[in-house]
């Protein structure tokens, strides 16, 4: 809207401005009478106020463009708030842990009774001054204390001899 108003302030000043030079053009009056003077001015003003095709296009195409314009102005020159609206993400509660309401038995193979531990002799050594034995995987020397709550007693070429709560076991060689 603000440029149509410039488009036809530029027109008007043109007809304007070419009937100035047609009523001081002294050629045109002397030429054929003041009949022909007349019409010959009726016709460029006429001609000067007739907008081609063209121009009418090209004057559409400006006035949508000042109405893109205005309604573009209405709008704030920056964004209000944040360009990208990002919520932020609820924090997670851990699920409670929930105590059981007995006390939870545990299933268990029975306790061997003192007497019942399995030994298994797998080597034997016997060097001048020491004799040692393999029994369930560990190295023991004659004296030493059994896990199973014997005591290593004597080794032998093939066989060890324990003492377990009392009794004396003779585990060979496997």
């Amino acid at each position: 809207m603000k440029f149509s108003a410039a488009v036809v302030l530029v027109l008007s000043s043109l007809v304007i401005f070419g009937a100035f030079r047609l009523f001081s053009d002294d050629r045109l009056a002397s030429e054929s009478g003041p009949d022909y003077a007349e019409l010959s001015e009726i016709m460029q003003l006429r001609d000067a106020l007739t907008i081609d095709n063209q121009s009418q296009s090209t004057l559409r195409d400006l006035q949508q463009n000042v109405a893109m314009l205005e309604e573009l102005s209405s709008y704030p020159a920056r964004p209000v708030g944040d360009l990208i609206a990002v919520r932020p993400t609820p924090a997670v509660d851990p699920d409670p842990v929930i105590q059981p309401a007995a006390q939870i038995r545990q299933v268990s193979s029975p306790a061997p009774s003192p007497g019942a531990t399995d030994y298994t002799l797998s080597m034997v050594f016997i060097g001048p001054g020491s004799r040692f034995a393999v029994v369930n995987g560990m190295f023991r020397e004659e004296g030493d204390r059994m896990p199973g709550g014997g005591t290593l007693l004597r080794v032998m070429e093939d066989r060890v001899i324990i003492r377990n709560f009392g009794e004396q076991l003779t585990v060979h060689m496997q």
